[in-house]
């Protein structure tokens, strides 16, 4: 069974495999590379908990259509 979904494709993250985060760990250095174009610098949280980096995106959109969009994502790398 499949269902058709019309909407950006940003929103399939994490449901879909993309070049949305690229995680680097090696000897030197731990990176992690994370596109949020998508959100205002004011709705992307990123701290660190013992080892654990966690990143913490939040927007909500409003407008005069009753359907509003609101998105949270919770990534622990």
């Amino acid at each position: 069974m499949s269902v058709d979904v019309e909407h950006a494709k940003q929103w399939d993250w994490p449901l879909t495999p993309d070049d949305f985060i690229t995680v680097v760990d090696d000897a030197t250095h731990f990176e992690v590379d994370l596109d949020v174009k998508s959100f205002k610098k004011e709705e992307v949280k990123v701290e660190t908990i013992e080892d654990l980096v966690n990143i913490h995106l939040d927007h909500e959109a409003k407008d005069d259509d009753p359907m509003n969009v609101s998105r949270n994502i919770i990534r622990r790398v």
